[in-house]
């Protein structure tokens, strides 16, 4: 008894001392530490006792969790060694492996928030890894093919996801919604191979690792181009136009991935010399007419809209009958005025009632085109441009001139018009000295009306001329062959090919 109560005094001299003595606690921490370092039996007799003390001390084993949890919190280190033991536990324990998969199941179904979390996980792995997404489909695939339950139950999905479409299709707000959906993007993404603009669904984004094989690597370093990739610099704002937009990714079309992937180099590659050159400002501004009446040859084909997507489409043969241009530099009118537009007919034949396209024209435009593809175009080097074209617009109904009411004739030529410029000249003289005092207060001509329109030349063209400009730069020439006749696509689409050089 005496050995007993002199070891309870010891002990609890020793805790007290533990308590208030900060050195001789830290000197005990540190001779424990290196005990159970140093000698085995003393550190499985420590574990036993404080996986004991974890089963049957409530106390202790909130207060160890607390504690693991704000380590695993804190500590990168711990918190990588935890789950390196968890990972390796799980693949070589079975017993734990069950646990661990019952535990995820139950709180799969009961947590909410989880689940949500588990989803969003589950759906942003499978579009960023490939290799989990094959995996998905073949667990897929194998698990339709023998379970038929679940075969039943995808299969009723499929039924039910049907016919709430067709109830969906009955209802106009549905209908309008899906409608702005399927048009709120529409064909802005690039393919990096072809340059093509494509719509979202006919496109991938471009990952290089898909292309590591040896026989697909130099084919696809060849053909993949980042030219239309936005690469954000200096000069870009705070909030750059292309935030957001396909610009920022590279992307290609399943027609030239699956080439690629075959080794292929595409036949729509730009690689293939297929690259337009960039348009000029010169001939960018020219509406369709404009672009047809500077062409060498004028392209005559049926275009028809197709059924779905807006797109539209050539039917039937491409007809290219070369065009005389000397006729449209004569017979359009060009005034001073830079800003004078002209309705214009394009026809086939000037005796013909019908036209093939119907615009206003713009003369400066078409001035300034012909001079660039004289300068930069090999196949308009010998176009001769009247530099003296100069046809004024008439300021009196009486006096129009013989020419303006036979357009349809197309033979005017550049005598004539001389003589009714000066005829028009000595008339404007005469009317300029009876009314001097309009010319100090209104730069224009006199108007039966107190208001001065803002384009006089235009309200005079509209008001003289009942009758627009009929064209046929191409009447009684024959069409030329699309296969034989050299550089005829540069010389058809100038503004595809302002060089005129088809690569």
């Amino acid at each position: 008894m005496t050995d007993e109560k002199h070891r309870e005094e010891k002990k609890n001299e020793s805790i007290k001392k533990y308590k208030n003595n900060d050195e001789y606690r830290k000197k005990l921490k540190e001779a424990a530490i290196h005990k159970y370092a140093t000698d085995d039996a003393h550190n499985i007799k420590i574990k036993q006792a404080s996986i004991h003390k974890y089963a049957t001390d409530d106390e202790y084993q909130t207060k160890v969790k607390q504690a693991s949890i704000h380590k695993y919190a804190t500590d990168d280190e711990y918190q990588n060694k935890v789950k390196q033991a968890s990972i390796h536990k799980y693949a070589t324990d079975d017993e734990y492996q069950n646990k661990v998969k019952q535990a995820s199941i139950h709180k799969y179904a009961t947590d909410d928030e989880y689940q949500n979390k588990v989803k969003q996980a589950s759906i942003h792995k499978y579009a960023t890894d490939d290799e989990y997404q094959s995996k998905v489909k073949q667990a897929s695939i194998h698990k339709y093919a023998t379970d038929d339950e679940h075969r039943k139950n995808v299969k009723s999905q499929t039924l039910s996801k049907r016919i709430l479409s067709k109830e969906e299709g009955k209802d106009m707000s549905k209908v309008i919604e899906k409608f702005k959906k399927d048009v709120c993007e529409g064909p802005e993404y690039i393919c990096a191979c072809c340059f093509r603009l494509s719509f979202q669904n006919q496109v991938m984004e471009y990952k290089k690792d898909l292309y590591q094989k040896d026989s697909v690597k130099d084919v696809a370093d060849t053909c993949i181009s980042d030219k239309y990739l936005h690469k954000c610099l200096d000069e870009c704002e705070d909030e750059c136009k292309y935030q957001g937009t396909s610009r920022q990714s590279l992307w290609i079309c399943y027609t030239c991935h699956r080439k690629i992937q075959k080794g292929k180099v595409p036949a729509e590659s730009f690689f293939n010399n297929l690259l337009l050159d960039d348009v000029p400002n010169e001939l960018s501004k020219l509406n369709q007419l404009e672009q047809h009446l500077i062409s060498l040859n004028i392209p005559f084909m049926k275009i028809i809209a197709l059924p779905k997507g807006g797109q539209k489409a050539v039917h039937g043969p491409c007809v290219c009958v070369p065009s005389d241009i000397f006729k449209v530099t004569t017979t359009l009118p060009r005034s001073e005025d830079d800003n004078c537009l002209v309705k214009v007919k394009l026809k086939r034949k000037l005796q013909y009632k019908g036209y093939e396209e119907y615009q206003f024209v713009d003369t400066k435009h078409l001035e300034e085109a012909l001079l660039f593809l004289k300068e930069k175009n090999e196949w308009y080097s010998n176009i001769v441009i009247n530099e003296k074209w100069l046809n004024p617009i008439p300021l009196q109904n009486n006096d129009c001139c013989p020419e303006v009411e036979s357009m349809d004739t197309s033979t005017t030529t550049n005598e004539t018009l001389n003589d009714n410029l000066q005829d028009r000249s000595n008339t404007e003289e005469q009317t300029n000295e009876a009314d001097t005092y309009l010319d100090d207060t209104l730069q224009g001509v006199q108007l039966d009306t107190c208001l001065q329109p803002a384009d006089i030349a235009q309200e005079a063209l509209d008001a003289l001329f009942d009758k627009e400009f009929n064209l046929s730069p191409a009447e009684e020439n024959n069409p030329v062959s699309l296969l034989r006749t050299k550089g005829i696509e540069a010389q058809t689409f100038p503004v595809h090919y302002p060089t005129g050089k088809t690569h």
